[in-house]
């Protein structure tokens, strides 16, 4: 067989593992420096792994919790639990690259389900369009390299529609899904709503066509879902006061100081508003903080955009033909999903990670959109048309992701590090250090937050709850021992005392004149 057969004949796995190892790079290199520094909900998630591994415990003293109290209106435990494995190899390290890799991991498996998804709902070449579209897709790029805990949601959500797709075939399968979508609970408290409606909307799809049938396989689908959702369920029915407090061998529901319940629309007038901000933001694709995009590339970049705006109309299209018809369709799955989050962008008020469920089945949308323009130009025009259209369409996706890196490798990573706080995790070290030969006090500049002191430090969660003073809004702390150094959070400017050791940033050096200033990047330690 000629080079040149054998290359005919296996040329989408030789563009599926192109574009695998591709979107791969992207996700991993200089994943544990860029961004340098650790975002304060990614630091919090961190040391509640650190805490769980090493005492069993998290940062509120809970034994192995199903959802962690953290600031006190909570955080989602999942992406913690999926660090503890990576933990063992670094001896029970936490270092930036454990704390990323299972959202890499997550980021780098969506690329195959979205291959394999698009593959059984449209064809081969549309599961390798996704492929690409999401390998180079600003959002899912910055969100892949680093660990905030709610951007493991879309993944989970993939899975699940993936595996229940192909278990339509293959009825095995809708255990994997019912694993997928029930972990996803686990990942963001946002999704909980309207994860019980896109199950019974493809099961509805299911029934209907008569691909799903009441069967052993369903049966289990459904109990493992169920099973995996009651901790849940049992901890919502706790922070009701309906149930009390209680705990299962290690692990436990309790009731958090803060438990968030008036984040739902009540009025028509919250969905109407609900409704315009969700079409602000995927229009604007600019309204975050300052690290969660970079501009003109937004959510998607320009290319895709268009793609993706072209896909959904199409997509309608197709539907509301097939449905005169009375044609069967797969699409609807991609359909499922979109109404789903904008349910849920009509319910809450989103920012771009509450809406995060969102943009996979967008990109789903632009790979559909280019599905049915290179079959049109290869039925209305010739195979040479569609070839050169892939090629252009290709070169533009590729080019403005080019020009994307460089630009998160260069401006966006200093940017990010200042907003990541780059510099004073080895600000807390050396000031621990000093502390614990000299006998002296820390004082901590209030940007730094607390669960990343406890990070950086190593500190133990048992030392920590036993020897904090709590502020008037708990479970923040003021002060807390660790190792045996008292640390404050936040400097008293009024009273600067030489006898202790602080933690400042680097426009308040000024006003340290006499200390010793140890740099940390942008940080000093001032004693």
């Amino acid at each position: 067989m000629t080079l040149k057969k054998t290359i005919e004949q296996h040329k989408y796995t030789i563009l599926f593992c192109l574009i695998l190892v591709f979107g791969s790079i992207l996700r991993l290199v200089q994943l544990g420096k860029v961004p340098g520094g650790y975002q304060m909900d990614e630091a919090y998630g961190a040391f509640n792994a650190y805490s769980l591994f090493h005492s069993g415990i998290d940062s509120t003293g809970h034994s192995y919790p199903v959802y962690f109290e953290s600031w006190g209106g909570g955080q989602n435990a999942l992406n913690s639990y999926l660090m503890l494995p990576f933990m063992v190899f670094t001896g029970g390290k936490i270092t930036p690259l454990v704390v990323r890799l299972p959202q890499a991991i997550v980021a780098i498996l969506s690329l195959v389900a979205v291959y394999f998804l698009m593959k059984e709902i449209v064809d081969e070449a549309a599961g390798l369009w996704a492929m690409l579209l999401l390998s180079v897709c600003p959002w899912h790029i910055m969100m892949s390299r680093w660990g905030l805990e709610s951007n493991l949601a879309p993944g989970f959500l993939l899975f699940g529609l993936t595996f229940f797709v192909y278990g339509l075939k293959k009825p095995r399968l809708l255990i994997l899904s019912a694993l997928s979508y029930g972990l996803s609970l686990y990942c963001y408290a946002t999704i909980w709503p309207i994860v019980p409606l896109l199950l019974l909307l493809e099961w509805g799809y299911g029934f209907l066509t008569k691909t799903l049938k009441i069967d052993k396989y369903f049966v289990i689908h459904v109990v493992i879902i169920g099973l995996l959702a009651l901790p849940l369920l049992a901890f919502l029915l706790v922070n009701r006061g309906i149930l009390p407090e209680f705990s299962i061998g290690p692990f436990s529901v309790y009731v958090m100081t803060d438990f968030r319940v008036n984040e739902i629309a009540s009025s028509f007038r919250d969905i109407l508003y609900n409704f315009k901000n969700l079409l602000y933001l995927l229009y604007r694709q600019d309204i975050g903080r300052p690290y969660d995009v970079i501009m003109p590339f937004g959510f998607f970049g320009i290319t895709a955009r268009v793609l993706i705006f072209l896909g959904v109309f199409l997509l309608v299209i197709r539907l509301i033909l097939a449905l005169q018809k009375r044609q069967t369709t797969l699409l609807w799955m991609i359909f499922f999903q979109l109404t789903g989050a904008l349910l849920l962008g009509l319910l809450v008020t989103v920012g771009m990670t509450q809406i995060n469920c969102i943009y996979i089945p967008l990109v789903l949308c632009g790979a559909l959109c280019v599905s049915f323009l290179t079959d049109f130009l290869e039925k209305k025009v010739n195979f040479y048309g569609k070839i050169a259209v892939s090629i252009l369409l290709a070169a533009l996706l590729l080019g403005e992701n080019v020009q994307f890196e460089k630009a998160y490798f260069t401006s966006y990573k200093e940017l990010v590090s200042a907003y990541f706080q780059e510099g004073s995790e080895e600000a807390v070290q050396k000031a621990m250090e000093i502390a614990a030969e000299s006998g002296r006090e820390i004082e901590i500049e209030d940007a730094i937050k607390y669960p990343s002191v406890l990070l950086y430090g190593e500190i133990d969660a048992a030392e920590y709850l036993a020897n904090r003073n709590l502020s008037d809004a708990p479970p923040k702390p003021e002060s807390f021992l660790g190792k045996g150094i008292r640390f404050t959070m936040g400097i008293d400017w009024e009273h600067i005392d030489r006898n202790k050791i602080y933690i400042i940033y680097y426009t308040d050096a000024e006003k340290f004149d006499g200390f010793a200033l140890l740099p940390c990047r942008d940080w000093y330690v001032a004693y």
